[in-house]
């Protein structure tokens, strides 16, 4: 993903679409409308992998403004959770936490069950 980074390939505006709805659910956490338990049961399997994979273009974003601390709530909510899921639920903290093949699965499922795949 650093090298796509630093050849200049951009996110699509279907990522873009996936972070804006990330930090809306950032956000709803950040505020209460959402609480953590109700987060973590819902949305973690989702928010946990495309948080993993727009995290090196989120952070892109950031270093080009002078670390201005964009979509900062995604990251807020997710830690979130993960602390949750550590403390309630049995959630394994690990680095990196998918391997290039779960995340490739995960990607061809979500493909898969978009509109207008083919």
């Amino acid at each position: 993903m650093k090298a796509k980074l630093e050849s200049g390939i951009q996110l699509s505006r279907d990522g873009w679409e996936i972070v804006d709805f990330l930090d809306s659910l950032g956000i709803y956490g950040d505020q209460g409308t959402i609480d953590v338990e109700m987060g973590f049961a819902h949305f973690f399997f989702f928010y946990s992998r495309y948080w993993y994979l727009l995290k090196p273009w989120i952070g892109h974003f950031r270093r080009l403004d002078g670390n201005v601390d964009y979509y900062r709530d995604i990251e807020l909510f997710w830690n979130d959770m993960v602390h949750y899921g550590t403390k309630q639920r049995g959630l394994i903290v690990s680095d990196p936490r998918y391997s290039r093949a779960e995340i490739l699965e995960f990607l061809d499922e979500e493909i898969s069950k978009a509109p207008n795949s083919a």
